[in-house]
């Protein structure tokens, strides 16, 4: 597995948790706050 396909997967897994916890963020949410992460 490829490293971009590792960050799709993350971004889905992530996805599917924040559905499940109901607290409506989409996917392109779900990046900005993992590139935030990244950055400190």
């Amino acid at each position: 597995m490829g490293d971009k396909e590792a960050k799709k997967e993350a971004i889905e897994i992530i996805y599917e948790i924040a559905n499940i916890l109901n607290v409506n963020l989409d996917k392109e949410t779900i990046v900005i706050l993992i590139q935030l992460c990244e950055y400190g």
